[in-house]
């Protein structure tokens, strides 16, 4: 019987292929696909820790540029704003 086992993440093609182009604005985050399928995002080593959601790579996109305008302003980030 052959036994795999993964160390580390592993990528595969379908975590989320849409994100791809958008990874070298935003290298410093961490995106997958949830069960239900939405993206989700989050910045290791961040405090606090900042994890955002969307429906698909351009409302991720957006979710993101918020969190990373909050984090450098040090203010929430507003919807629609």
């Amino acid at each position: 019987m052959e036994c795999e086992i993964a160390i580390g993440p592993v990528a595969t093609v379908t975590d989320a292929p849409d994100w791809w182009p958008y990874t070298p604005e935003f290298p410093h985050w961490h995106v997958w696909r949830g069960v239900a399928g939405l993206l989700y995002a989050r910045r290791p080593r961040s405090s606090p820790p900042r994890v955002v959601r969307g429906q698909d790579a351009v409302d991720l996109l957006d979710q993101i540029r918020r969190a990373e305008v909050a984090r450098v302003t040090g203010r929430p980030a507003r919807a629609g704003h």
